[in-house]
């Protein structure tokens, strides 16, 4: 579906930059129609990049945090398994 409107917006988009009569009274709205088939498609090509790609920041926040528990563990490894310890203590479910 999205390769099929792409490929009907570069024709048209073609046609108004090659083959367009300007002076056409229609010219003006076919060009106001085709910048917002081009913002419709450019909207849902970065909806469905998120879906795939997830949360951009989520996956920043989870890279640094495994980059500085790779660097803890390396640099000071008792220190790490306090930490590590702690975080357990604070995920597991509290009984009432």
């Amino acid at each position: 579906m999205m390769r099929s409107n792409l490929e009907r917006v570069n024709g048209e988009l073609y046609l108004f930059l090659d083959d367009a009569d300007r002076n056409d009274p229609a010219y003006i709205k076919n060009l106001v129609s085709l910048h917002k088939e081009v913002r419709d498609t450019l909207t849902t090509m970065v909806r469905f990049q998120e879906k795939a790609m997830g949360d951009n920041n989520q996956m920043i926040q989870a890279d640094t945090v495994n980059i500085l528990k790779v660097e803890l563990a390396k640099e000071s490894p008792d220190v790490w398994k306090r930490v590590r310890a702690k975080l357990l203590e604070e995920d597991e479910p509290i009984e009432s």
